[in-house]
């Protein structure tokens, strides 16, 4: 019998992992196994089909409710996730919140001095960066503003702004630091100017 080839890169993502056993369904018809280090059939075809996936299926999951704000720029700083800014019926808002996975709760922490949304955000460090973002009670107001929060002292530090101001712009933490990538100067839909630059941020 020929040697089953395996064309899907999933499967070979898997298979360079280590051994595949025929519980896990991924070869069509009779199954193999394949080892790393020789990356070839070590045991015959079986005599039975693949079974299906034994692993359990994708899905979601909903957890305890935060406040009700759209926008809102996350990170993780230790065990807690901080949720700061975002947008309510009212306009932009300061709001901050933190989220513990491990007891399903949120717990008020201190509002950001800038009420915002749609900002660039990540953890460095032990700190949540919170850079750009609108402002204003319709929200289409670029910023350039860039804070700190530190879940351990619960205070906010203003830092270096942004040379841009950008409304939603794309966000990243690597090698310590912040990148900001795109966004736009309006919050509106299909308005104002689309940019495709890089603003990064060396804490």
């Amino acid at each position: 019998m020929p040697e089953t080839q395996i064309e899907n890169p999933v499967i070979e993502k898997r298979i360079t992992l280590g051994v595949i056993s025929d519980t896990h369904g991924l070869l069509p018809g009779p199954c193999r196994w394949w080892k790393r280090t020789t990356q070839r059939p070590i045991h015959g075809p079986r005599k039975r089909p693949c079974r299906p996936p034994q692993t359990a299926s994708p899905r979601w999951w909903r957890k305890a409710s935060s406040t009700s704000s759209a926008d809102m720029s996350p990170a993780r700083e230790g065990s807690t996730i901080v949720a700061a800014g975002g947008y309510t019926n009212s306009g932009s808002t300061g709001d901050n919140e933190g989220y513990s996975a491990s007891t399903n709760t949120w717990k008020t922490l201190a509002a950001d001095p800038t009420a915002r949304q749609a900002g660039c955000s990540a953890a460095i460090s032990g700190l949540l960066y919170f850079a750009g973002g609108s402002g204003g009670s319709n929200g289409t107001s670029p910023l350039s503003v860039n804070e700190s929060f530190s879940a351990t002292t619960k205070k906010w530090t203003t830092l270096r702004s942004m040379p841009l101001a950008v409304i939603g712009p794309g966000s990243a933490a690597v090698n310590s630091l912040l990148y900001c990538i795109g966004g736009s100067n309006n919050g509106g839909l299909f308005l104002g100017t689309v940019y495709n630059n890089v603003q990064i941020y060396r804490p």
